[in-house]
């Protein structure tokens, strides 16, 4: 994978692979998201990304989701043979009314995350 791409080998997509990531899954947690983790048969690490509604409308979701792929991208844990799976609680967005605060909680969390699996 190059630097500055995502391409969708990289990406869990179906809801097949959600589910099947769940089950007997390893979990990670802090206050503003949970990380389900499960080695994979691959070379490269996959990710999937739930927000949900609860969270804020479109813009902000897309927000989120755009800064965990980018994060993803940018470490360590591409190149883990791990299927992960980012899930974004809402009091992201209930704990801290400023987005510059928001994202900087969340690349905190994803450290952590990374620091936990690498």
């Amino acid at each position: 994978m190059s630097d500055d791409s995502y391409p969708k080998t990289y990406r869990l997509l179906s809801k097949e692979d959600f589910a099947r990531l769940k089950s007997g899954a390893e979990r990670f947690q802090t206050g503003t998201i949970r990380c389900f983790y499960k080695p994979n048969q691959l070379e490269h690490a996959r990710l999937g990304i739930s927000v949900s509604k609860k969270v804020g409308n479109a813009v902000t979701r897309n927000l989120f989701k755009r800064c965990i792929r980018e994060f993803f991208r940018c470490s360590e844990l591409k190149n883990t043979q791990l299927d992960l799976m980012v899930i974004v609680f809402p009091s992201l967005t209930q704990k801290y009314q400023n987005v510059i605060d928001q994202k900087f909680e969340l690349r905190s969390s994803l450290k952590r995350l990374t620091n936990k699996l690498c």
